[in-house]
C-alpha cells in the first residue's frame, strides 16, 4: 500500500535485502493489482480419517464435489473455466487484462519539472537530519536515476530513499531501488 515506500528502504536494510522495486501507484495498487489477476474459488475438504484406512475412491468422491462446486461458481459469472490445477481444487476464470505497455519518454537527466524542492528529513540518530531533495513521480521519466538521500513524493504515497541508495525508474515506470551499504 501507500505506506510501503516510506519504509521499504529501512525494512529492506533490516532484514539484508538488496533491492526494492516500487509499483506506479502503490498507495492504489492492490486494487489495481486486481485487475491483473484471474477469478479464483479455493474449496477444502476436511476427511478426519487414517490414511491407511481411506480408499482412493473416498478421496476422489470428495474431490470431485469440490471441483462440481467451483465449475458451478464460475459457470454464474461471465468468465470461461481454466484448468483446475489443485488437489484444493482450486478453479480459476481467466479475466481479460488491459496492456501495460513501456514509458515511451526516457532519459538519465532529471528535468526541472520533476524537482520539487528539499526540506530536512530524519534519517536516526546516526546521522541526523538531512538536507533531502525531493521529486515529483508523476514526472520522473524512465531512465532518471536518483542517489539517496530523497524524497519522491506522489498521490497516494511517499517514498524514501536513505543516504546510500540507489534508485532508477524502469520502462513502466517502476521505482527500481538497490539499498545503500550505509546503515540508517
Amino acid at each position: 500500500g501507500g505506506a510501503g515506500p516510506l519504509h521499504a528502504s529501512l525494512v529492506a536494510r533490516e532484514i539484508g535485502m538488496k533491492k526494492i522495486i516500487v509499483p506506479q501507484s502503490p498507495g492504489h495498487f492492490s486494487a489495481f493489482g486486481m485487475l491483473f489477476s484471474d477469478l479464483r474459488y479455493d474449496y477444502v475438504q476436511t476427511a478426519p480419517s487414517r490414511l491407511a484406512d481411506v480408499e482412493f475412491e473416498d478421496i476422489e468422491a470428495i474431490y470431485e464435489q469440490m471441483e462440481l462446486t467451483g465449475f458451478e461458481a464460475v459457470e454464474r459469472t461471465s468468465i470461461d473455466v481454466g484448468e483446475i490445477v489443485s488437489l484444493r481444487s482450486t478453479v480459476t476464470g481467466l479475466m481479460q487484462k488491459p496492456p501495460l505497455e513501456e514509458h515511451l519518454a526516457r532519459g538519465e537527466e532529471i528535468h526541472d519539472e520533476a524537482k520539487t524542492g528539499s526540506r530536512p528529513v530524519y534519517f536516526g540518530r546516526a546521522k541526523g537530519f538531512i538536507e533531502t531533495p525531493s521529486y515529483a513521480r508523476e514526472n520522473l521519466l524512465a531512465g532518471n536515476r536518483i542517489s539517496g538521500p530523497a524524497v519522491v513524493e506522489e498521490h497516494a504515497s511517499t517514498t524514501v530513499l536513505f543516504p546510500g541508495d540507489e534508485m532508477e525508474v524502469d520502462g513502466f515506470g517502476n521505482l527500481m531501488i538497490t539499498v545503500g551499504r550505509h546503515s540508517q
